[in-house]
């Protein structure tokens, strides 16, 4: 599954070359669902359907979160191929769906994959083929998915426990604050 906003520097349009490619070398074994709405979101469409790809890449648009949480928990994995022209911040479109045990690919332009470790499959950037291999991966080898799902586990932790949240963060920066 991909989430997030629909712009051509977020690799939306990748994401088509991509499902095409394991579409023709594994034909009905990868599903896709595109969640986000955006200003390509049109473009994305176009792509999708001139690609013949309407039964393999559900296009969703905007979802709420309690449909978000059941296209996570479909999915098996995500995907986030944030392209080389973004400056990437903690992306939660990497970390939602860790946190649901699903790992991520991505690239090295997401600083999530810093804190995710092995719950990340890393591709390289602005490269087609790169994240074919590594879906295909996830897809055909159980142990390196299974591997990743438990990843998942190991780093999950501390997102929970509320250490590295908005409202701990404000908490820090006003105790450092007070203390001066």
């Amino acid at each position: 599954m991909f989430a997030g906003r629909v712009t051509e520097n977020k690799g939306v349009f990748d994401l088509i070359e991509i499902a095409k490619s394991v579409q023709e070398r594994q034909p009905g074994e990868v599903k896709w669902d595109v969640c986000g709405t955006g200003p390509d979101f049109d473009e994305l469409r176009r792509r999708r359907d001139e690609a013949k790809l309407q039964d393999v890449v559900e296009l969703h648009g905007h979802v709420l979160p309690p449909q978000m949480s059941e296209i996570i928990a479909r999915n098996h994995a995500a995907i986030v191929p944030t392209k080389s022209s973004f400056e990437e911040g903690m992306a939660l479109s990497a970390v939602e769906p860790v946190l649901a045990g699903r790992p991520v690919v991505t690239n090295s332009v997401v600083p999530a994959c810093e804190v995710l470790g092995d719950a990340c499959v890393k591709a390289e950037v602005d490269d087609v083929e790169s994240y074919v291999t590594q879906v295909l991966k996830l897809a055909k080898f159980q142990d390196e998915y299974h591997s990743a799902v438990s990843a998942c586990t190991r780093v999950r932790e501390p997102f929970l426990n509320g250490e590295m949240g908005f409202a701990a963060a404000l908490k820090r920066a006003f105790a450092l604050k007070t203390a001066r």
